[in-house]
């Protein structure tokens, strides 16, 4: 069996690596982690792994430095570099100490990492898989695991497969404790059930607590597992969630049932509270939200750009909960709004943790978690940003949202007073005191924030001023000098050149 050790800083990247393969199964032995590059070279030492999993960003050393290290002591290594980066510049650099392959640690799925690890040479998982030498002998397990990877089958190799039947996911999430449930106890208590009732079945598991199964024709699949269900959820304490496709009439169209089927397991546990659900022919998930995504978003944008921790926690928490009452929402499609929320951000400073909130969003195992980990990096970007502590009086707040609401319009001190109905004096005195600048300068300031992204693009110094509501270029010009230190073609030319690739 080959050896494998994992170099990797970040705590949520290793443990993703190690739950997302049954390492044993597939004939590699897993070392204790390298936290750094200096703990990964005294492991290489002492246990001269076969294959080494390299993150290039570490702490006291990093990939390359290994990488060179190595290289330059002749200590014979096979390495695949994990990184989220995914410029030229580094995968060249991988490629010129001959590392063996260079994933993305971010996407990287079980099936993507085990092709990996089967490019390594004179290493029994790079030997063909027995059922590919001998398709007479093919094993249902081997071919089942195939096809839930997306991989094309053999006519001689899906005869092993029932000719006919459905395709089952079970789900389940981590106990209240916070431990979670192997997928391996999942599997064996799944088959002990089956068995005990004399159904025949094929399984399959995956890593974070997944178990597929097909059951052949003839048999009904929600009898099948309701008592199955049933003993899950009691014993192990936690919820638990089964989608279960339709009848697939040859086994050529399993992989397309266990998306179905992987789409309704995922509804069931990630919009309501698990159970078992049946795909009707008409339940695919469709949940696009993107209008209310937007509308949301533009409002988050501004209160990061107001400082305003309150406003923004609160909008993310009214965000999560609409997106919550969609029926027809699957992880995927929260995880992926909640990451675009998160890119709101400027990163700028704050990559590391960036990349945590990244990592644990993606992570996630429930929607909670998922708006946990983008409300905890907003509080931390905020700490250290800089936020206004408290919340504004309603006054204030609608004052604020007069001049949001009108982006291309110069909303004045005497009409955003006319419109909230409340004296210019007295909405003068009260935004000063909440916000710490007087009402025009908030309106300028904003003015200024919105021509500097439209600067950033081809936009005219004249479409912008007009864009945004100052109808002598002039004067707007001077209001940009006062907040950014140059003028609107200064301020154009330096973020063109900031735009440019670095030269090699």
């Amino acid at each position: 069996m080959a050896i494998v050790l994992i170099a990797e800083d970040e705590y949520l990247v290793r443990v993703g690596l190690r739950t997302c393969l049954d390492w044993e199964r597939h004939g590699f032995i897993l070392l204790d982690d390298a936290v750094n590059g200096e703990d990964a070279y005294q492991k290489i030492l002492r246990h001269r792994p076969d294959i080494l999993l390299l993150d290039i960003k570490m702490p006291r050393m990093d990939g390359f430095a290994l990488l060179a290290k190595l290289r330059e002591e002749n200590i014979d290594v096979h390495v695949i570099i994990l990184s989220g980066c995914d410029d030229f510049d580094s995968v060249r650099t991988a490629l010129q100490y001959g590392v063996l392959d260079y994933i993305n640690k971010l996407t990287v799925t079980s099936s993507e990492l085990l092709r990996a690890l089967n490019k390594v040479p004179s290493l029994p998982t790079a030997k063909p898989p027995r059922d590919e030498q001998q398709p007479a002998g093919a094993s249902p397990d081997a071919v089942f695991q195939k096809l839930l990877a997306g991989e094309t089958c053999r006519q001689e190799e899906l005869e092993c497969l029932f000719p006919s039947g459905y395709v089952l996911c079970i789900f389940v999430a981590p106990r209240p404790d916070g431990t979670t449930v192997s997928s391996s106890l999942l599997a064996s208590m799944s088959c002990q059930q089956l068995k005990n009732n004399n159904i025949d079945f094929i399984a399959q598991y995956g890593a974070g607590g997944m178990v597929v199964l097909l059951i052949p024709a003839g048999q009904d699949p929600m009898s099948c597992t309701a008592t199955l269900y049933r003993q899950l959820h009691v014993t192990l304490d936690t919820m638990c969630a089964v989608g279960c496709s339709d009848l697939y009439c040859n086994p050529g169209e399993i992989y397309e049932k266990y998306t179905f089927a992987r789409q309704i397991e995922e509804l069931t546990y990630w919009g309501s509270a698990g159970g078992i659900r049946a795909y009707d022919g008409r339940l695919v998930p469709k949940a696009d939200c993107s209008a209310l995504v937007s509308s949301a978003s533009k409002m988050i944008q501004n209160y990061i750009w107001l400082r305003d921790l309150y406003s923004t926690l609160h909008q993310i928490d009214v965000l999560a909960a609409a997106l919550q009452e969609r029926e027809d929402l699957t992880k995927d499609y929260f995880v992926h709004y909640m990451l675009s929320i998160l890119a709101l951000f400027p990163a700028k400073g704050m990559e590391k943790k960036f990349f945590t909130a990244q990592q644990q969003i993606v992570a996630s195992v429930t929607w909670l978690n998922a708006k946990g980990a983008l409300e905890a990096f907003a509080a931390q970007y905020f700490k250290e940003n800089g936020f206004h502590s408290q919340k504004y009086s309603s006054i204030v707040s609608k004052a604020i949202m007069c001049v949001l609401d009108d982006p291309g319009h110069i909303v004045s001190l005497a009409e955003a007073a006319q419109r909230i109905n409340v004296s210019e004096s007295y909405l003068s005195q009260l935004f000063k005191r909440e916000t710490g600048e007087n009402y025009n300068s908030f309106v300028h300031r904003y003015k200024v924030n919105q021509a500097k992204e439209m600067l950033q693009s081809n936009m005219l110094i004249y479409e912008v001023c007009d864009k945004i509501g100052y109808e002598n270029a002039n004067y707007f010009a001077k209001l940009f000098r006062r907040y950014t230190g140059c003028t609107p073609n200064e301020y154009k030319k330096e973020a063109r050149e900031a735009a440019k690739p670095p030269k090699p």
